[in-house]
């Protein structure tokens, strides 16, 4: 009697701790899922940078040469005459903060509006540049006071061209001048502007940018007709801040 009292005893502690167990299993709970906060970074809109290069000519020359030759009705300034292109500090755009100029020194044959024939200085990029259609050209020149005196005798002009029939067709090249500026004022005044667009004006070509292969400024001695009086020779003009 006494064996099978222990015999339950045991039966009943296992029964027990299998409940016990089931119990817990029951009762225990699933680690309930967590959610990652995940970071969106959204790019917001920059400002466009609008680059604006010119030539102040504070030490050199910075490329700019009279080679003429290259359009229509065009020479070299300076030539048998002497004088040329050079970089002076004899007078600058202080105005502009400048400390150098392009110093222009020739003599300027007669022209007529059937057949201009004028002076030029450009400078040819060795990679053609990039400039937005609405993008612009210009420049300031110094006008000596003996070249004002005699009114639109003389005048000057900036142009453009791509150096290549890059609008369809058309000429070897591309070409836009602006409207001819009288030098009758003594001292720095403004020619231009001109707007890069100008350049395919009605192509489609330049409706964002336009290759630019060469700009420059051509200076005119306005005679129709002769008049003899007008022929200074030399005369000297200066150019600074060409910007673009």
């Amino acid at each position: 009697m006494k064996k099978t009292l222990t015999v339950m005893v045991v039966v009943v502690a296992v029964l027990a701790l299998l409940f016990a167990v089931s119990c817990k299993k029951k009762s225990s709970t699933s680690p309930s899922a967590t959610n990652t906060a995940v970071t969106v970074v959204v790019p917001t809109a920059t400002a466009t940078t609008v680059v604006i290069s010119n030539f102040t000519f504070d030490t050199t020359v910075q490329g700019w040469s009279s080679p003429g030759g290259q359009y229509s009705g065009d020479y070299a300034i300076g030539g048998a005459t002497g004088g040329g292109v050079v970089w002076s500090n004899a007078i600058v755009d202080t105005a502009q903060g400048s400390i150098g100029s392009l110093a222009v020194t020739g003599c300027y044959a007669a022209s007529t509006d059937s057949a201009e024939t004028k002076g030029d200085v450009e400078v040819t990029f060795s990679t053609p540049i990039t400039m937005l259609s609405t993008e612009s050209l210009s420049a300031w020149i110094y006008v000596p006071a003996n070249v004002a005196a005699l009114g639109t005798a003389y005048q000057a002009a900036i142009f453009l061209s791509n150096g290549a029939p890059k609008c369809g067709n058309g000429p070897a090249y591309d070409y836009s001048q602006g409207a001819w500026t009288p030098l009758s004022t003594a001292g720095w005044i403004e020619i231009g502007p001109i707007t890069a667009g100008a350049l395919c004006s009605g192509n489609g070509t330049c409706s964002i940018s336009c290759p630019i292969a060469t700009m420059g400024i051509q200076i005119m001695r306005n005679d129709n007709p002769i008049v003899v009086g007008n022929d200074l020779c030399p005369v000297t003009f200066y150019l600074d801040d060409i910007t673009y």
